[in-house]
């Protein structure tokens, strides 16, 4: 009887499950930029940031030579004065410029920059690594040391370049452009001398002290005692001498509270209740640190492994290997958040190794192909508590895909590509159940969304097939909306009309990548936010720039007040008085036209969007 009733719970729960619905609609979508580019410069950054007025940034990569374009073709996208301009130099067959472009919520591209990839004696490279809780930005600047437009603050943690003509800054500016402070990074000669970009990640706590984590040859001013590993050691791959992992906290006036070295590169790195989160790369020879601890849950080496500091102090918790060597398994990106710690990337399982990344129970206990993806939980103790493959009988990956995880309370969101025949891997009725294409030359790209479970609640394709390899996709969640952005040849699915760049713009017809951006919302909102939102009136639509609006959130709460003009050109921010009533006087300042009119709280969560005329 037992055995019948547990039988029909897990029916119940799989019809559950496999019925849910999905929730979001296509609010926009906009190819943007040139031709040849990637959504992506390195594994550290997210490719996706939000400041506090839900704008996206978005870093990239754009190629000049050899598309035989002019560098007014490049420079065509150019938006805002910011940047420099596009430059292409012949000499170099892989000429790269770093882009940076803002979009404001409602799609509509406010900046587009390039910044020159030392390709000369002139031009530096900016990249934005962060955005804090107090909405201020953290640039990386690179440079000959006489090109560099940042220099060090007194009393920030490393004065001095270690490379005798390039250096790279790392600064903090206010909301307003303001700098606060500015550090030397200790970039590795290697990194110069292969035109990499620095892999430097960004965390922050609640105090707003800073953490870094990435790899370097310098030997002094990092590590300090009684941290994990407080000196350097000579490491190697094979013969050549490598970097060693570093960690640093830096307070928020950028002066250093510790430092460890590390055995191995690191990856990536989070912050979550007064720990640190890393995964690391393989252990090269010469290691005399135990990168797995006592009772790891595993202790044989790979090429990755998860590790847990004390942020408070630099010492570490936990260390496990995790991975196969039969075969291959990439780590793509690791999160954490109130409900665990999360783990996504990559798997080719050979007879021997599969089903290492599943566990029963969860969506998909073992590979359905030679590559699949995979999706872990672990516990705050490091203990794995499910893992379930993701993938079908196509090639299955995230690689290149820089942010393919996210997390939102007890949601998880991951993204991927699959290329080749394959068996169909979305769910009915979501934005697009099956792909345009399946063929064996065809990519097609996926988001996908889990439970804290490990049960696949819905999958998507998205976009239009295209007849090409690696084209990354990356998910982003912002103030309950899903965001997507990647690459793609297709010339068709990803743009919604009149939306910023409708069209991919490629004279010479020669099909190589092109960034996209998309924005999902909920298609219904929660009851919470209903609430607030349903009683929300503007009175006098039409009007002459003088209307009112009432709802009884006004008076419980210090709400604000935004308006854009229909091209998401921002014209008017208001903070309201806690009442009922609000009558709002902008006959002087507005002209004849339609408005976007956004209400948010007193946490800038959106509250509603309402279209006003004004007819004058």
């Amino acid at each position: 009887m037992s055995k019948i009733l547990f039988s029909f719970l897990n029916l119940i729960a799989f019809i559950s499950f496999n019925a849910q619905s999905f929730e979001y609609s296509r609010s926009w979508g906009t190819y943007i930029g040139p031709v040849d580019v990637t959504s992506w410069t390195e594994s550290a950054t997210k490719t996706m940031l939000f400041d506090n007025q839900n704008n996206i940034h978005l870093t990239g990569t754009a190629r000049g030579y050899p598309n035989n374009y002019p560098t007014s073709y490049y420079d065509q996208f150019r938006v805002g004065n910011g940047g420099q301009g596009f430059k292409i130099n012949p000499s170099l067959m892989n000429t790269t410029n770093t882009v940076a472009a803002k979009l404001n919520p409602y799609g509509n591209v406010e900046a587009y920059e390039y910044y020159n990839y030392l390709l000369d004696n002139d031009g530096y490279r900016k990249k934005l690594k962060y955005i804090d809780h107090n909405n201020n930005y953290y640039y990386e600047y690179a440079a000959f040391i006489n090109n560099l437009p940042i220099a060090p603050t007194q009393n920030a943690w490393l004065q001095n370049s270690n490379h005798p003509q390039l250096g790279t800054v790392l600064a903090k500016h206010s909301p307003n452009g303001t700098l606060l402070w500015a550090t030397y990074l200790p970039v590795g000669n290697q990194t110069y001398i292969y035109g990499l970009l620095a892999n430097i990640s960004i965390a922050e706590d609640e105090s707003g002290n800073i953490y870094l984590a990435g790899s370097s040859d310098i030997k002094q001013n990092i590590a300090t005692p009684g941290t994990f590993q407080d000196t350097y050691q000579l490491l190697y791959n094979q013969t050549t001498e490598i970097l060693n992992g570093y960690i640093v906290k830096l307070n928020s006036n950028g002066e250093k509270i510790w430092g460890t070295y590390f055995p191995s590169q690191i990856y990536n790195l989070k912050y979550y209740n007064n720990s640190l989160y890393i995964v690391g790369g393989q252990e090269p020879t010469g290691n005399q640190y135990n990168i797995a601890s006592t009772n790891a849950f595993q202790s044989v080496p790979d090429n990755f492994n998860l590790q847990k500091f004390n942020a408070e102090n630099g010492t570490r918790l936990w260390g496990t290997y995790y991975g196969h060597s039969d075969g291959s398994s990439r780590i793509n990106s690791i999160d954490v958040n109130e409900t665990g710690v999360y783990v996504m990337g990559d798997a080719q399982s050979n007879t021997t190794t599969q089903g290492y990344f599943g566990t029963s129970g969860t969506h998909q206990a073992t590979n359905a192909g030679s590559y699949d993806l995979f999706l872990s939980k672990f516990n705050y103790s490091g203990e794995r508590i499910w893992s379930t493959y993701f993938g079908g009988t196509g090639l299955d990956q995230a690689y290149s895909c820089m942010q393919p995880l996210a997390l939102n309370g007890n949601d998880i969101y991951i993204t991927g590509w699959t290329y080749g025949l394959g068996n169909n891997l979305a769910t009915p009725e979501t934005y697009k159940s099956s792909p345009t294409l399946n063929t064996n030359l065809a990519t097609n790209q996926f988001f996908v969304k889990f439970n804290s479970n490990g049960q696949r609640i819905w999958a998507s394709y998205y976009g239009d097939s295209s007849l090409g390899y690696n084209l990354p996709i990356n998910i982003a969640v912002n103030n309950s909306s899903l965001y997507l952005y990647g690459e793609t040849l297709a010339t068709t699915g990803y743009s919604t009309p009149n939306s910023w760049q409708p069209q991919i713009i490629d004279p010479n017809n020669q099909k190589k990548n092109v960034a996209f951006v998309a924005k999902f919302d909920l298609t219904n909102l929660s009851t919470s936010e209903n609430n607030k939102s349903e009683k929300l009136i503007l009175y006098n639509n039409p009007n002459n720039g003088n209307f009112s609006l009432e709802g009884n959130i006004l008076e419980k709460e210090t709400c604000t007040i935004k308006l854009y003009d229909m091209t998401g050109k921002f014209i008017h921010s208001q903070t309201l008085e806690k009442n009922k009533y609000q009558n709002i006087y902008l006959k002087e300042k507005l002209l004849r036209g339609t408005y976007m009119v956004q209400v948010n709280d007193s946490k800038n969560n959106n509250l509603a969007n309402i279209k006003m005329i004004v007819k004058n």
